[in-house]
């Protein structure tokens, strides 16, 4: 009985300590300091003149 509750307390906190790393391992994205998200581009559509 002890070692089961030694096993449990073991992966409860092993699974906390995942848990915890991978929240932490999301930083702050935001490359163009604007406070909205991660920094994606803003596409925008450019027309080139024509060959002819």
């Amino acid at each position: 009985m002890e070692s089961d509750l030694t096993a449990i307390t073991f992966s409860a906190l092993l699974s906390l300590g995942g848990i915890w790393v991978l929240i932490s391992g999301f930083e702050d994205d935001d490359d163009d300091q604007d406070g909205r998200g991660p920094g994606t581009h803003v596409i925008s559509e450019q027309y080139a003149p024509s060959p002819i």
